[in-house]
C-alpha cells in the first residue's frame, strides 16, 4: 500500500462534494416579498390563519403590480370611494399561493398551550387561572365540556 504524502492528499479531488436539495419557488423571490400583502388583502394573520373576511387592498403605489403580473391579483379603477386610488382584489391563485406558501406557526410551548385551554374555559367560568392550575383543570381534555354539562 503506497503512503501519499501530505501534497499528494491534498492535490486528490476526493468524492464530489453533495449538493443540498433546494425546492424551486413557483414564482420569483418578489411575490414572495409580496406575500404579506396578499394575507392582510384576505384579513389572515402572518401564518396565513384566520377566517377571510375580506378580500381587497387599496394603495396608491406599485407594490401590487408584481402580484397583478404573476396573476395573484386583479386591479380595478380608481373610485371614489377608496379614494381616488386603484383597487386590487386577490384572485383564487392568489388565495391557493397564500395557502400553500404562508409559514407553519410557531409550535406553543407546554405553558402556553396550558394557557390557551384555560382561556377556552374561562369563557365558561369565572375561575382564575391560578386556581384552575391548581385543580389541574389543565389535565383534563374535556375540562371545558365537563364545565358545561356541570354548570
Amino acid at each position: 500500500m503506497k503512503t501519499l504524502s501530505a501534497g499528494e492528499r491534498r492535490a486528490h479531488p476526493g468524492p464530489a462534494p453533495r449538493r443540498c436539495y433546494r425546492p424551486r419557488r413557483p414564482r420569483g423571490p418578489e411575490v414572495t416579498t409580496h406575500l404579506p400583502i396578499l394575507q392582510h388583502a384576505l384579513g389572515l394573520d402572518e401564518y396565513g390563519r384566520g377566517r377571510p373576511y375580506r378580500n381587497h387592498y387599496v394603495t396608491d403605489g406599485t407594490e401590487c403590480d408584481v402580484l397583478v403580473a404573476a396573476g395573484l391579483m386583479v386591479r380595478h379603477p380608481p373610485r371614489e370611494i377608496s379614494g381616488g386610488m386603484p383597487i386590487f382584489v386577490v384572485t383564487d391563485a392568489g388565495k391557493a399561493y397564500v395557502r400553500e406558501h404562508s409559514p407553519p406557526p410557531p409550535k406553543a410551548s407546554r405553558g402556553r398551550t396550558r394557557y390557551l385551554r384555560w382561556l377556552a374555559f374561562s369563557d365558561i367560568s369565572d375561575e382564575p387561572f391560578g386556581a384552575w392550575l391548581k385543580r389541574k383543570g389543565w389535565k383534563d381534555r374535556e375540562a371545558v365540556g365537563d364545565h358545561q354539562e356541570a354548570g
